[in-house]
């Protein structure tokens, strides 16, 4: 397996980085059959904390989604070195990012490829998060040029309370998707995939409030959670008595889950992403 491990497409995503190099030096250190490649991406975007590189063409353009097909899109000669890298040389790509909103995931998007990834996550127990397919990523310029390719979201920016257990965890995640990787025949990725995605009620399931108030969660970001279970609470804000539970509606893992303390009615706050059957990611 020869295997493009990438962190830093998003210059404000720079926990990645750290975590991304940290794991690649422990992979390196132990006796693994892959060859490992490392970019960090966006110089410019790191050192000025912004997600563009360069200056963004238009407003919602940022790195990561660079790689379609029409040339107005691809940002100048690093873009392009990258594509012909991972087309000439990659086995799979591991573009490593962070996220406020969720923690520690594979994202898989919910193509022919899906039921493969899911079936991958599972058997190394790695949490997984279906999402319908992204814009034109890295990840889906891999996957589409017959690669393996992954998207991995670390939960945390950067450095905050607790930043220290948080990396190591980060760390611990990247480092086991490349030893997973290194064990995998990519056969596995692309001669298991099929014509049929995964069904739609399986995407993302978000979680509303109906009342103003206090958010008091019942689990973590990544946790399993069982159908009927509390999500979360709505607290009276003068005095903590409970104003509505919000209940799971399904057997699910809490995805998307922003540092939300104070509810309005009608508001999001998190989602969750049911456990899929083991018979529908089989067929």
């Amino acid at each position: 397996m020869k295997i493009l491990l990438i962190s830093g497409t998003h210059g404000n995503e720079q926990a990645a980085v750290y975590a991304s190099s940290h794991a690649l030096l422990k992979f390196i250190m132990k006796d693994h059959h892959s060859a490992v490649e490392y970019v960090t991406l966006n110089i410019p975007g790191l050192n000025q904390n912004t997600r563009e590189m360069p200056k963004p063409k238009a407003p919602t353009m940022d790195f990561n989604r660079a790689f379609g097909c029409e040339p107005e899109y691809d940002i100048d000669d690093m873009t392009k070195a990258l594509k012909e890298r991972i087309y000439d040389w990659a086995t799979a790509v591991v573009d490593v990012h962070n996220s406020p909103a969720c923690d520690n995931a594979i994202l898989v998007s919910n193509d022919k490829f899906a039921p493969a990834y899911i079936r991958f996550a599972i058997k190394h127990g790695m949490h997984y998060m279906l999402r319908e397919s992204a814009a034109d990523t890295i990840k889906r310029y891999a996957v589409y040029s017959g690669r393996i390719g992954f998207t991995v979201e670390l939960g945390g920016m950067g450095f905050a309370p607790g930043f220290k257990d948080t990396i190591e965890k980060q760390t611990e995640f990247v480092y086991k998707l490349l030893d997973a990787l290194d064990d995998e025949p990519p056969a596995s990725f692309l001669s298991l995939s099929s014509d049929r995605h995964i069904p739609q009620q399986y995407n993302m399931f978000p979680l509303h409030a109906h009342y103003q108030g206090i958010v008091r969660y019942q689990f973590a970001p990544g946790d399993s959670i069982k159908q009927g279970d509390t999500v979360f609470e709505i607290l009276n804000p003068n005095t903590t008595g409970i104003l509505e539970e919000i209940i799971a509606p399904c057997d699910c893992i809490l995805a998307d889950c922003e540092d939300r303390l104070w509810s309005t009615p009608g508001l999001e706050v998190c989602s969750v992403q049911p456990i899929i059957p083991v018979e529908v990611v089989h067929g």
